[in-house]
């Protein structure tokens, strides 16, 4: 071998280790640069996951609010309230936002003077004078006053305990 052919050897053989070697940092760049998007990918992932839980946590929780308002507003429907008026005369007052149909008024052992406790309608903003007298022997503290939501009665009797003040 010549000089000339040596001398190309060597070149040849410096050459293709520095490319080697150049290949092998691009290489260990790229997968460098691959884990870090992966990396990236995964943190993207669970941000959206984080993200559609907040979501499914907040459609929850407007569910939650819309039902509890729902049940406020057919709660505020029929409101009883008994005042007293002196002695033994009570106001049975209605305050809700809806009548009220085939309305008992149970009055346990107390003496109602003959005076009337079932009523076919009481709309809202009504009161209805009761007479509940409390005798020595009388161990009732409440009346129960019972009605429907419906004319036709068809639905299910709702009631409230009110305390005789």
């Amino acid at each position: 071998m010549d000089t000339a052919e040596l001398v190309v050897s060597i070149v040849t053989v410096v050459a293709a280790s520095i490319y080697s070697h150049s290949q092998r940092r691009i290489a260990v760049r790229a997968a460098e640069a691959a884990e870090r998007a992966a990396d990236e990918a995964r943190r993207a992932a669970d941000e959206a996951r984080r993200s559609a839980d907040a979501e499914e946590e907040a459609t929850r929780i407007e569910q939650e609010r819309r039902a509890d308002e729902l049940a406020d507003a057919e709660r505020r429907r029929v409101v009883f309230r008994l005042r007293p008026l002196g002695k033994d005369n009570h106001a049975l007052h209605h305050s809700g936002t809806d009548s009220a149909y085939g309305v008992h008024v149970d009055i346990g052992d107390l003496d109602s003077a003959g005076r009337q406790t079932d009523f076919d309608e009481i709309p809202p903003g009504l009161d209805h004078l009761l007479y509940l007298s409390q005798g020595f022997e009388t161990a009732t503290t409440h009346i129960v006053v019972s009605w429907h939501l419906r004319p036709d009665r068809s639905d299910s009797q709702q009631s409230v305990k009110l305390l005789i003040v």
